[in-house]
């Protein structure tokens, strides 16, 4: 979880407190960062590729 609304939801007033308490690093959290990263990038790639800008929220009309 991200730490700023995990520090949110805890009600900590620093983020050292939240990042001595909650968060610890292992194997299976690293690699599932990477791999969301790894799609990111292969994400990123294909809309370069196709030359397309990124699809705005301003192109859709609320119904």
């Amino acid at each position: 979880m991200n730490p700023k609304t995990l520090l949110y939801l805890m009600g900590h007033s620093d983020i050292s407190v939240t990042m001595k308490v909650y968060m610890h690093i292992n194997v299976e959290g690293v690699e599932e960062e990477l791999r969301k990263l790894e799609e990111f990038r292969k994400a990123q790639a294909e809309v370069e590729k196709k030359n397309e800008k990124p699809v705005s929220q301003k192109m859709f009309k609320a119904i």
